[in-house]
């Protein structure tokens, strides 16, 4: 059984970054701006060899450095007194999120409308995922760059409606564990059942590759993608959010 912390570990490894830093048991990391989640500082382990203090301003001179700012992600795994720390420096709380965990794939339905296609990262998938969701092209580039070497097994997702691209999203599998990224349904067809259906064409390819359970992170603002995870029996197992400085 994988504990909420190896949930979290897996998360990590399967969202890359494009460079890391160790720093005394906390992993920072880069990926040109895009997603706190690669741009963030995870301290997932004490370590023990430099007080929070010493370690808090050493992350900040390194992403400094790198022309970042320095976020911290906050999860039931920091040391204690890490968050009081980061508030008495002008860390402010930003983006509640929650992880959700499927515990039994076997149990969803089998796709039952659409047509979908699986393949690897490519610029016609990264276009795709910028119409729907509204992203920049320099954060395209920087998904194409994250995701041209995967050391899991990555399946890239788009969900067609005849000829017309309707939803796209990437699995990540390793072991018995697959997660949900990057779901997106485009605007003109939300509402009508398409984010289901790609959920559950990812999740019998992840039933496919040997995988039993499943998990996501989705914003706590988001209604309507919890409701369609919650429906399909996911639960919520821990929250996380970010903290950022915003005074100096």
């Amino acid at each position: 059984m994988v504990s909420k912390k190896g949930v979290e570990e897996f998360s990590i490894n399967a969202w890359p970054s494009l460079q890391t830093v160790l720093l005394d048991g906390w992993l920072l990391r880069f990926a040109e701006g895009y997603t706190r989640r690669s741009n963030s500082i995870n301290a997932l382990y004490e370590g023990g060899e430099r007080s929070l203090s010493d370690k808090i301003a050493k992350c900040e001179a390194i992403y400094a450095e790198a022309g970042q700012p320095a976020i911290f992600k906050i999860t039931p795994f920091i040391h204690p007194q890490l968050e009081g720390l980061l508030e008495e420096r002008g860390y402010k709380s930003i983006e509640s999120s929650l992880v959700m965990e499927l515990e039994d794939l076997s149990a969803v339905p089998e796709p039952s409308r659409y047509e979908i296609q699986i393949g690897h990262v490519n610029q016609e998938w990264i276009d795709r995922l910028i119409s729907m969701n509204g992203m920049s092209e320099k954060n395209g580039r920087t998904t194409m760059k994250m995701f041209e070497r995967p050391l899991m097994k990555t399946g890239f997702f788009t969900l067609y409606d005849g000829q017309t691209a309707i939803a796209c999203g990437l699995g990540i599998a390793k072991d018995e564990y697959v997660g949900l990224f990057d779901i997106v349904t485009h605007p003109q067809h939300r509402g009508k059942g398409a984010g289901e259906q790609l959920l559950r064409y990812i999740l019998k390819w992840a039933r496919d590759c040997g995988a039993k359970k499943s998990c996501l992170m989705v914003s706590r603002d988001n209604p309507p993608a919890n409701r369609l995870y919650e429906k399909l029996n996911y639960r919520t197992i821990y929250e996380y959010s970010y903290r950022m400085r915003t005074n100096k």
